[in-house]
């Protein structure tokens, strides 16, 4: 189980907070590099890390030994540089012509996914007086960013006649992953190899060659290549519900503290719009987390949250910044009190699926929605390890 936020002793802060245990973080890479039998490993620290916040993320995976750290944002690898991150950094997302030049100043590796953009790549080499790296995303059926099969001969024309720019990397997105059987995988999977032998064909390397995310780390272990780039894995939730092929821990925990207690009769509405009534005597706490603090608007008349270890219903429609409970059945509930929104109290434990399911999402989303005026507490070895947020940074 995750520290409880009693056992750590850090400034005051709002009562609303995410504890990452970094020590999971290290264990779940640790646990991935095992399982992938020598492939490197990218973990994806994109997104604030999954809302795990991604300077003190990066920097740990840094120290256990991540090969290379991947985002999605130009401003997400340069805030890393600034932040002392120094491993490789791949952006796995679009950047325009315009960015490619500063990304390969600050050492930050592009992704090319149109031959258009070669001329940028060669501009930024020529200026810095080296070729300059990229790696190329092939479109092998997932029919969003990449280069098309059909277009790889052009860019291979192309690349070939440059001084300025040499491709480091080649790697596409699987579409089904988390669904072994379907046939898609295979498919793509042969049109990944097709190009990968036209690149040889023309005397060409492909560099490191990655395809694997951490559904296909998961289930399809002929996927793994060169480098695998694990993302909800690294983190600590499976890529599917129950699923425990790789045993990696849960790194957050969300919590918050009750508000006020509210003792009410029956037929007292709570919430906009009144979308709850109690049918008899209850006792409500208030938290004051809402949609911008992880608490999803979905979870309205439909969540539950731990107090006193016990579940405790979401009533009513969760609002921007607070949200209200039904505390009674969960014992003695007073203000101040500990509710845990994600992770472990006593016996009880709420996962990022458990969240999902009833938000009708998935836990990608639900991590990543922890928003940014929620601190993050970092832990290590079971001690404070520093803090990150919008106000105050010590991490």
């Amino acid at each position: 189980m995750n520290p409880s936020p009693a056992d750590i002793p850090l400034a005051p802060a709002r009562p609303t907070r995410a504890i990452v245990d970094l020590d999971r973080i290290a264990s779940n890479l640790s646990v991935l590099r095992a399982r992938v039998k020598g492939a490197r490993v990218f973990p994806v620290v994109k997104a604030n890390a999954y809302g795990h916040g991604a300077p003190a993320v990066a920097a740990c995976l840094e120290r256990s030994g991540a090969d290379a750290l991947c985002v999605a944002l130009l401003e997400e690898g340069v805030e890393l540089r600034r932040e002392g991150i120094s491993c490789p950094i791949l952006v796995i997302n679009a950047l325009p012509p315009g960015l490619i030049g500063p990304a390969i100043e600050e050492r930050i590796t592009p992704t090319l996914y149109r031959t258009g953009l070669l001329e940028a790549v060669e501009a930024a080499g020529a200026k810095v007086g080296r070729p300059a790296g990229f790696h190329l995303k092939i479109d092998t059926g997932m029919t969003r960013l990449g280069l098309s099969p059909e277009e790889l001969p052009g860019f291979l024309d192309r690349l070939t006649a440059s001084r300025w720019a040499r491709m480091e990397g080649i790697y596409s997105s699987l579409a089904c992953a988390d669904r072994p059987d379907d046939p898609l995988n295979a498919k793509q999977v042969a049109a990944y190899e097709a190009c990968l032998r036209a690149i040889i064909a023309r005397g060409l390397s492909c560099g490191i060659r990655h395809l694997a995310n951490s559904s296909a780390i998961s289930f399809l272990p002929g996927t793994l290549y060169d480098a695998v780039r694990p993302g909800i894995l690294i983190y600590g939730v499976p890529p599917v519900a129950g699923d425990d092929a790789v045993p990696v821990l849960p790194a957050l925990t969300l919590v918050t503290e009750v508000a006020q207690i509210r003792a009410v009769p029956a037929g007292t509405p709570v919430g906009y719009a009144a979308s709850w009534r109690a049918e008899g005597p209850r006792t409500l706490a208030v938290l004051p987390a809402g949609y911008d603090d992880g608490m999803i608007r979905s979870l309205s008349n439909q969540g539950v949250v731990l107090v006193n270890g016990l579940p405790a219903p979401v009533i009513g429609r969760v609002s921007m910044d607070l949200s209200v409970v039904d505390v009674t059945a969960c014992g003695t509930v007073r203000e101040g009190d500990e509710a845990v929104l994600i992770g472990s109290q006593g016996s009880g434990t709420i996962t990022a699926w458990d969240v999902a399911r009833r938000a009708g999402t998935i836990p990608w989303e639900v991590l990543c929605r922890v928003g940014g005026r929620v601190p993050r507490d970092y832990v290590r070895e079971g001690h404070p390890a520093g803090r990150w947020s919008r106000w105050e940074r010590h991490a």
